[in-house]
């Protein structure tokens, strides 16, 4: 190397890689969470009166091209939409995504207290799902419990390698 070249930083590797599956989930986590965000914005985007008559009509000429019974049931469950009830739409959205952007945060930085948080609030709704899927079963809610149980289980999983290799030396 000459005088005027530049060296770069060398980069030590991690002491601990950072799996695989935690970042699967954080991106899992970080995209409902997003979708979340979109779905508050457009619950309160339809408390304006012109909107909500603009989304009206566009889902009427939406319904020439397509399948009419999605759309009648879009617009009809769209209709029986008060304020308050988009209110309420909005502000749970944004209170969950809130909730899975800070779990999808976590995991990308492989926090542990991300991991614990995961575990909780993804087995509080498997409950609910096999619940829901004793009504009506279906494939979306077949998969998505599936997927929170893997996710459980990993993240299980995790927790436990992680608290094996700490034991020995009871370092922390």
């Amino acid at each position: 190397m000459g005088p005027g070249t530049a060296r770069l930083p060398s980069v030590a590797p991690s002491a601990s890689p950072r799996p695989v599956g935690l970042r699967l989930i954080a991106l899992l986590k970080l995209f409902q969470g997003s979708v979340l965000v979109i779905v508050g914005l457009g619950a309160l985007r339809l408390l304006d009166p012109d909107m909500f008559q603009r989304f009206y009509l566009w889902m009427q000429r939406l319904s020439l091209g397509t399948d009419h019974r999605l759309v009648l049931m879009i617009v009809n469950g769209a209709m029986g939409l008060t304020p308050r009830r988009l209110s309420g739409i909005a502000v749970g959205a944004f209170g969950y995504a809130l909730l899975l952007l800070v779990e999808g945060v976590g995991l990308w930085l492989a926090k542990r207290w991300a991991e614990y948080l995961t575990v909780v609030v993804t087995a509080s709704f498997i409950p609910f799902e096999l619940v829901a899927l004793t009504y009506r079963v279906t494939a979306i809610r077949a998969l998505m419990l599936v997927v929170n149980a893997v996710i459980v289980v990993y993240l299980l999983r995790e927790l436990r390698r992680h608290s094996a290799v700490k034991k020995p030396g009871l370092s922390n």
